[in-house]
């Protein structure tokens, strides 16, 4: 299956033809915002909703990067990691000494 664009907030069709219905209807409109409602049936600030909803359930995850939890879980991840290695090697450590090899 081939990779498909993903369509805009506000409408079924893709980016490119949902831009091309606004840009036409903008110079017969009063404003911006009936163009908008023109095109889409939506409010400037519902639009606006729309947007910033549909940016945040993309990029949403890029928040726990800039917030550090994301760090924080990699770094508790690690420490737990090493922990588990340390008390391996403590018991492959113990085995080893109490056999004393002799060269």
């Amino acid at each position: 299956m081939r990779w498909q664009r993903r369509p805009c907030c506000c409408c079924s069709a893709g980016v490119a033809s949902a831009a091309g219905a606004l840009i036409a209807n903008l110079p017969h409109a009063e404003s911006f915002d009936a163009a908008l409602r023109a095109t889409y049936h939506v409010t400037e600030g519902d639009f606006e909703l729309r947007w910033q909803r549909d940016v945040a359930s993309r990029y949403g995850w890029l928040s726990w990067c800039r917030d550090g939890f994301f760090w924080l879980a990699i770094g508790a991840v690690l420490v737990a990691l090493l922990r588990l290695r340390r008390r391996r090697d403590q018991a492959k450590r113990q085995c080893l000494t109490s056999l004393k090899i002799d060269e």
